[in-house]
């Protein structure tokens, strides 16, 4: 009977295997990044945050413009001059034919063009880092949600080991009723027994698959698409987080997104003070033009040529708005500043709590792992003492349940320590590299 109880779990999840693919974590996350949605649309955003990044943006390059036009005309005409000449024409025509390039080029502005280009690339770094933040949950959801089928998938061991135990019990107790040492009772109790264990192993059953097709959702496949997960839930994170400094968090997502406000709030400030100087720029053009009437003085008048030339603009006075403006940003920027702070104080006050949480559930980790351990053996003694009739169901049974929560509280405990593992990661920023 002993030999059969350990290889329960075995036996359960090498049928499990039969006939399905095996999907280990690894792949999960790599086809979450991939498929998500929400994920994909962050991404689409950041693209559009690098294409908004030029120097004609930015206000470094010149606009430079074609202007055309032709204009016919068929007018009366009439003119009387000083001299005494008079022209009274009807249906005079005329053409007007206008031709140019224009260019404009700023020079000097205050310095926004420079403010405009930093200003652009703290905004794309924005974006990133929120594709960044959306990328973490994605990966700590996506990880969660496997592990948690895993955590089933062992309690489901759990319950075919009792339904196991139970039918061995029903097989007892059936023969002992048939040879006379048992009453009819004990055997009625028993089959009650085994059909709540039966109950048990639907309920189990229906919470995995839930879970698996909650897992779906999150890689965006369908809903009935079926696999199998490992059946362990590993500290492959410990190495990582012991090779780290605990008081080292620089690489927050959150951090660093404060960081860049902060940031932007300096650049808007210089951009706004920047409209107290001048602005300095350059025309210039190419121009053609043709005129031609069948009236007047002037039959035919053409003009083509180059032109140049500078631009200065300076606002001396404007009622103090852009002092007003300027005074405004410099409480935004300040504003930034205490934010960067709060967010600072928070990420520490949370990666300490959640260093200390770790701890704790690794201690109570190595203790459910002993308690699994007794809880064994305790129901490997009882089955052997119920079958040689030295002992009575009611011991039985309880050894049946503390070896079913033996399982579960292990099972949770593991998880338990894989979820601060992760946070810990997502606090300092190193969860995805």
């Amino acid at each position: 009977m002993r030999i059969n109880l350990l290889i329960i779990p075995a036996l359960i999840f090498s049928q499990n295997l039969f006939g399905q693919v095996l999907l280990n974590p690894q792949e999960a996350v790599q086809l979450a990044l991939q498929n998500n949605l929400q994920l994909n649309a962050a991404r689409n955003l950041q693209e559009a945050a690098e294409i908004q990044k030029t120097y004609g943006n930015a206000g470094f390059l010149p606009n430079l413009q074609l202007n055309g036009a032709y204009t016919l005309q068929s007018i009366d005409l009439k003119q009387e001059f000083s001299n005494g000449l008079l022209v009274d024409r009807r249906g005079v025509g005329s053409t007007n034919l206008q031709a140019g390039l224009g260019l404009q080029w700023a020079l000097f502005d205050g310095g926004r063009m420079f403010y405009n280009w930093n200003r652009l690339g703290e905004e794309a770094r924005k974006v990133g880092f929120d594709f960044r933040a959306q990328a973490e949950q994605c990966v700590a959801s996506t990880l969660l949600a496997y592990y948690n089928i895993v955590q089933l998938q062992q309690q489901l061991f759990a319950v075919e080991a009792g339904l196991e135990t139970a039918n061995q019990q029903v097989l007892v107790c059936d023969t002992r009723w048939h040879a006379g040492t048992g009453s009819r009772q004990e055997l009625l109790q028993a089959e009650i027994d085994r059909n709540t264990w039966k109950a048990l192993l639907i309920q189990q059953k229906s919470l995995i698959r839930t879970a698996k097709i909650q897992l779906n959702e999150l890689l965006s496949r369908a809903p009935d698409i079926e696999f199998t997960v490992s059946d362990t839930i590993p500290s492959f994170y410990q190495d990582r987080i012991a090779g780290e400094d605990d008081t080292d968090f620089s690489k927050n997502t959150l951090l660093q997104q404060a960081e860049i406000n902060r940031r932007l709030a300096g650049l808007a400030t210089k951009t706004t003070h920047s409209q107290l100087l001048p602005m300095l720029q350059l025309n210039a053009g190419y121009q053609f033009g043709q005129n031609s009437s069948e009236g007047g003085f002037a039959l035919f008048n053409r003009s083509i040529g180059p032109s140049a030339g500078l631009n200065l603009s300076w606002n001396l006075f404007s009622g103090g708005q852009i002092t007003n403006a300027v005074r405004r940003a410099k409480i935004t920027q300040s504003n930034a500043d205490l934010n960067f702070r709060s967010v600072e104080l928070a990420v520490s006050a949370q990666l300490r709590v959640c260093r200390l949480q770790l701890e704790d559930q690794k201690s109570i980790k190595t203790l459910e792992e002993q308690n699994m351990v007794a809880a064994q053996e305790n129901m490997q003694l009882a089955l052997e003492r119920f079958q040689a009739g030295k002992t009575d169901m009611l011991s039985l049974k309880e050894a049946q349940r503390s070896f079913q929560e033996g399982i579960s509280r292990q099972s949770n405990a593991t998880l338990a320590v894989l979820k601060a593992e992760i946070e810990l990661l997502r606090i300092k920023g190193t969860l995805i590299r």
